[in-house]
Protein backbone atom coordinates (compact mmCIF):
# COMPACT_ATOMS: atom_id res chain seq x y z
CA UNK A 1 0.00 0.00 0.00
CA UNK A 2 1.77 3.37 -1.26
CA UNK A 3 1.51 6.39 1.26
CA UNK A 4 -1.14 7.84 -0.16
CA UNK A 5 -3.63 5.07 0.19
CA UNK A 6 -2.16 3.94 3.80
CA UNK A 7 -2.97 7.74 4.78
CA UNK A 8 -6.77 7.76 3.63
CA UNK A 9 -6.78 4.28 5.33
CA UNK A 10 -5.89 6.04 8.74
CA UNK A 11 -8.16 9.11 8.30
CA UNK A 12 -11.05 6.32 7.06
CA UNK A 13 -10.23 4.50 11.00
CA UNK A 14 -10.19 7.40 12.73
CA UNK A 15 -13.82 8.88 11.61
CA UNK A 16 -15.37 5.87 11.71
CA UNK A 17 -14.44 5.59 15.54
CA UNK A 18 -15.72 9.36 15.85
CA UNK A 19 -18.47 8.70 14.32
CA UNK A 20 -19.50 5.13 16.16
CA UNK A 21 -21.05 7.31 18.46
CA UNK A 22 -23.63 9.15 16.26
CA UNK A 23 -24.82 5.89 14.59
CA UNK A 24 -27.64 5.21 17.33
CA UNK A 25 -29.26 8.27 16.12
CA UNK A 26 -29.55 7.89 12.76
CA UNK A 27 -30.43 4.56 12.40
CA UNK A 28 -32.86 4.41 15.52
CA UNK A 29 -35.84 6.55 15.16
CA UNK A 30 -38.85 4.93 13.43
CA UNK A 31 -38.56 6.45 10.32
CA UNK A 32 -34.89 5.73 9.62
CA UNK A 33 -35.42 2.34 10.34
CA UNK A 34 -38.36 1.77 8.20
CA UNK A 35 -36.28 3.42 5.42
CA UNK A 36 -32.88 1.09 5.70
CA UNK A 37 -34.62 -1.88 6.42
CA UNK A 38 -36.32 -1.25 2.60
CA UNK A 39 -32.46 -0.29 2.31
CA UNK A 40 -31.27 -3.77 2.54
CA UNK A 41 -34.34 -5.73 0.95
CA UNK A 42 -33.79 -3.82 -2.11
CA UNK A 43 -30.36 -5.57 -1.90
CA UNK A 44 -31.72 -8.93 -1.45
CA UNK A 45 -33.90 -8.43 -4.06
CA UNK A 46 -30.73 -7.97 -6.31
CA UNK A 47 -30.20 -11.92 -5.67
CA UNK A 48 -33.90 -12.52 -7.04
CA UNK A 49 -34.27 -15.51 -4.40
CA UNK A 50 -30.65 -17.05 -4.75
CA UNK A 51 -29.16 -18.44 -1.48
CA UNK A 52 -26.86 -16.56 0.21
CA UNK A 53 -25.14 -18.87 1.68
CA UNK A 54 -21.85 -17.93 3.84
CA UNK A 55 -22.08 -14.33 3.77
CA UNK A 56 -19.73 -11.62 4.04
CA UNK A 57 -20.14 -8.01 5.18
CA UNK A 58 -17.95 -5.56 4.53
CA UNK A 59 -18.06 -2.40 6.37
CA UNK A 60 -20.53 -3.81 9.05
CA UNK A 61 -20.08 -0.70 10.87
CA UNK A 62 -23.00 -1.09 13.61
CA UNK A 63 -24.50 -4.06 11.89
CA UNK A 64 -27.76 -2.55 9.61
CA UNK A 65 -27.58 -5.06 7.26
CA UNK A 66 -27.73 -7.94 9.80
CA UNK A 67 -31.09 -7.02 10.98
CA UNK A 68 -32.35 -7.91 8.07
CA UNK A 69 -30.33 -11.41 7.73
CA UNK A 70 -30.12 -12.30 11.47
CA UNK A 71 -30.34 -15.89 12.04
CA UNK A 72 -30.85 -16.32 7.99
CA UNK A 73 -27.40 -17.32 6.81
CA UNK A 74 -23.36 -17.65 8.90
CA UNK A 75 -22.91 -13.91 8.00
CA UNK A 76 -19.37 -12.36 9.28
CA UNK A 77 -18.98 -8.28 9.93
CA UNK A 78 -15.89 -6.37 9.18
CA UNK A 79 -14.66 -3.12 9.87
CA UNK A 80 -12.14 -0.83 10.14
CA UNK A 81 -13.68 0.79 13.49
CA UNK A 82 -13.62 -1.48 17.27
CA UNK A 83 -16.28 1.33 18.19
CA UNK A 84 -18.73 0.07 15.26
CA UNK A 85 -18.09 -3.77 15.69
CA UNK A 86 -18.99 -3.09 19.68
CA UNK A 87 -22.63 -1.55 18.44
CA UNK A 88 -22.93 -4.77 16.03
CA UNK A 89 -25.41 -7.66 16.42
CA UNK A 90 -26.28 -10.58 14.45
CA UNK A 91 -22.90 -11.95 13.20
CA UNK A 92 -21.59 -15.11 13.61
CA UNK A 93 -18.18 -13.53 13.90
CA UNK A 94 -16.86 -9.41 13.95
CA UNK A 95 -13.48 -9.19 12.63
CA UNK A 96 -11.63 -5.77 12.71
CA UNK A 97 -10.07 -5.46 9.29
CA UNK A 98 -9.77 -3.57 5.87
CA UNK A 99 -11.36 -4.06 2.27
CA UNK A 100 -7.99 -3.80 1.11
CA UNK A 101 -6.59 -6.61 2.70
CA UNK A 102 -9.02 -9.26 3.90
CA UNK A 103 -7.68 -11.49 6.61
CA UNK A 104 -10.05 -14.38 5.10
CA UNK A 105 -8.85 -17.26 2.71
CA UNK A 106 -9.44 -17.28 -1.28
CA UNK A 107 -12.95 -18.83 -2.12
CA UNK A 108 -14.52 -18.62 1.30
CA UNK A 109 -18.02 -16.94 1.02
CA UNK A 110 -20.87 -17.14 -1.15
CA UNK A 111 -22.44 -13.66 -1.17
CA UNK A 112 -20.63 -10.52 -0.13
CA UNK A 113 -22.27 -7.64 0.87
CA UNK A 114 -20.67 -4.21 0.30
CA UNK A 115 -23.46 -1.83 1.82
CA UNK A 116 -21.75 2.17 1.46
CA UNK A 117 -18.80 0.47 1.79
CA UNK A 118 -16.70 0.66 -1.19
CA UNK A 119 -16.20 4.50 -1.61
CA UNK A 120 -14.67 4.74 2.17
CA UNK A 121 -11.64 2.29 0.91
CA UNK A 122 -8.17 3.36 0.37
CA UNK A 123 -8.51 1.74 -3.33
CA UNK A 124 -11.46 0.88 -4.68
CA UNK A 125 -9.31 -1.46 -7.27
CA UNK A 126 -7.87 -3.41 -4.38
CA UNK A 127 -10.92 -3.45 -2.36
CA UNK A 128 -13.20 -5.04 -5.47
CA UNK A 129 -9.98 -7.57 -6.17
CA UNK A 130 -10.10 -8.28 -2.58
CA UNK A 131 -14.04 -8.93 -2.68
CA UNK A 132 -13.65 -11.48 -5.84
CA UNK A 133 -10.51 -13.47 -4.12
CA UNK A 134 -13.23 -14.39 -0.93
CA UNK A 135 -16.11 -15.05 -3.01
CA UNK A 136 -16.05 -18.54 -4.21
CA UNK A 137 -16.63 -19.32 -7.61
CA UNK A 138 -20.21 -18.19 -9.27
CA UNK A 139 -20.33 -16.26 -5.38
CA UNK A 140 -21.92 -12.59 -5.70
CA UNK A 141 -21.24 -9.45 -4.65
CA UNK A 142 -23.95 -6.87 -3.86
CA UNK A 143 -23.09 -2.86 -3.29
CA UNK A 144 -25.15 -0.01 -2.89
CA UNK A 145 -22.94 3.21 -3.06
CA UNK A 146 -23.20 7.17 -3.94
CA UNK A 147 -23.64 7.73 -7.35
CA UNK A 148 -22.26 10.33 -9.73
CA UNK A 149 -23.99 10.49 -12.97
CA UNK A 150 -26.14 13.52 -13.40
CA UNK A 151 -24.04 16.99 -12.22
CA UNK A 152 -26.33 18.58 -9.71
CA UNK A 153 -26.29 15.10 -7.76
CA UNK A 154 -22.37 15.69 -7.45
CA UNK A 155 -23.16 19.09 -7.10
CA UNK A 156 -25.56 18.21 -4.30
CA UNK A 157 -22.67 15.72 -2.46
CA UNK A 158 -19.97 18.18 -2.85
CA UNK A 159 -21.31 20.88 -1.24
CA UNK A 160 -22.88 18.52 1.88
CA UNK A 161 -19.44 16.77 2.00
CA UNK A 162 -18.22 20.69 1.98
CA UNK A 163 -21.06 21.56 4.79
CA UNK A 164 -20.21 18.39 7.03
CA UNK A 165 -16.54 18.10 6.27
CA UNK A 166 -15.80 16.47 10.07
CA UNK A 167 -18.04 13.88 8.84
CA UNK A 168 -16.58 12.70 5.34
CA UNK A 169 -13.38 12.33 3.99
CA UNK A 170 -13.47 14.62 1.06
CA UNK A 171 -11.81 12.30 -1.35
CA UNK A 172 -14.93 9.85 -0.89
CA UNK A 173 -16.07 9.32 -4.85
CA UNK A 174 -18.90 9.09 -6.41
CA UNK A 175 -19.65 5.76 -8.74
CA UNK A 176 -20.67 6.29 -12.75
CA UNK A 177 -23.01 3.50 -14.26
CA UNK A 178 -20.73 3.26 -17.24
CA UNK A 179 -17.61 3.23 -15.29
CA UNK A 180 -18.91 -0.12 -12.56
CA UNK A 181 -18.68 -2.37 -16.02
CA UNK A 182 -15.19 -1.62 -16.27
CA UNK A 183 -14.28 -1.92 -12.94
CA UNK A 184 -15.59 -4.97 -12.34
CA UNK A 185 -14.21 -6.59 -15.38
CA UNK A 186 -10.72 -5.41 -14.18
CA UNK A 187 -11.28 -6.96 -11.09
CA UNK A 188 -12.18 -10.35 -12.75
CA UNK A 189 -16.37 -9.89 -11.90
CA UNK A 190 -19.16 -9.60 -14.49
CA UNK A 191 -22.32 -7.04 -14.17
CA UNK A 192 -25.30 -8.84 -13.90
CA UNK A 193 -27.92 -5.91 -12.58
CA UNK A 194 -27.56 -2.38 -11.98
CA UNK A 195 -30.35 0.28 -10.91
CA UNK A 196 -30.93 3.17 -9.46
CA UNK A 197 -31.23 3.70 -5.81
CA UNK A 198 -31.91 6.83 -3.75
CA UNK A 199 -35.19 9.78 -3.77
CA UNK A 200 -37.11 10.80 -1.89
CA UNK A 201 -37.37 8.27 1.14
CA UNK A 202 -33.75 8.49 0.95
CA UNK A 203 -33.85 11.93 1.18
CA UNK A 204 -36.12 12.84 4.22
CA UNK A 205 -35.80 9.59 5.63
CA UNK A 206 -32.14 8.36 5.49
CA UNK A 207 -29.86 9.90 7.51
CA UNK A 208 -32.74 11.73 10.48
CA UNK A 209 -28.97 12.62 12.38
CA UNK A 210 -28.36 15.67 9.41
CA UNK A 211 -31.54 15.98 8.39
CA UNK A 212 -35.02 14.99 10.21
CA UNK A 213 -38.02 16.92 8.47
CA UNK A 214 -40.58 13.46 9.12
CA UNK A 215 -39.76 14.11 13.49
CA UNK A 216 -41.83 17.11 13.05
CA UNK A 217 -44.62 16.24 11.25
CA UNK A 218 -47.51 13.84 12.52
CA UNK A 219 -48.32 10.68 10.84
CA UNK A 220 -44.31 10.23 9.91
CA UNK A 221 -44.51 6.27 9.58
CA UNK A 222 -47.59 6.30 7.07
CA UNK A 223 -45.11 9.68 5.57
CA UNK A 224 -42.05 7.20 5.01
CA UNK A 225 -44.16 3.93 3.74
CA UNK A 226 -45.30 6.63 1.20
CA UNK A 227 -41.97 8.07 0.49
CA UNK A 228 -40.88 4.48 0.22
CA UNK A 229 -43.43 3.64 -2.25
CA UNK A 230 -42.48 6.34 -4.12
CA UNK A 231 -38.89 5.27 -4.44
CA UNK A 232 -39.72 1.63 -5.30
CA UNK A 233 -41.29 3.34 -8.67
CA UNK A 234 -39.45 5.80 -9.20
CA UNK A 235 -36.52 4.04 -9.85
CA UNK A 236 -37.90 1.96 -12.67
CA UNK A 237 -39.00 4.95 -14.78
CA UNK A 238 -36.05 5.47 -17.57
CA UNK A 239 -35.78 9.05 -17.00
CA UNK A 240 -35.79 9.15 -13.64
CA UNK A 241 -33.85 6.28 -12.82
CA UNK A 242 -30.19 7.43 -13.53
CA UNK A 243 -30.38 11.28 -11.25
CA UNK A 244 -30.77 8.45 -8.05
CA UNK A 245 -28.63 9.57 -5.15
CA UNK A 246 -27.28 5.89 -4.95
CA UNK A 247 -26.74 2.85 -6.82
CA UNK A 248 -27.36 -0.72 -6.66
CA UNK A 249 -25.14 -3.50 -8.52
CA UNK A 250 -24.76 -7.25 -8.44
CA UNK A 251 -21.50 -9.08 -10.07
CA UNK A 252 -20.23 -12.40 -9.99
CA UNK A 253 -17.19 -14.43 -9.53
CA UNK A 254 -16.35 -16.00 -13.09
Amino acid sequence: MGKREHERLKRQAELHQRLAGLYKERYEPLTSRLFHSFWNKEMLAMLKGRPLGVTLDLACGTGILARDLLGAVPIVGLDLSRKMLIQASGYDLRIIGDMGSLPFLSNSFDTVFARGALHHSADIMTALCEARRVLRPGGRLVAAEPRGDFWLVRAARHIMQSLLCKDFDEQDPSFRKAELHGMLKAAGMRLLAIQGFGYAAYAFAGFPDKFDPLSRVPAAKFLTRCLIAMDRQLCRIPVIEGIGLGILFLAVKE
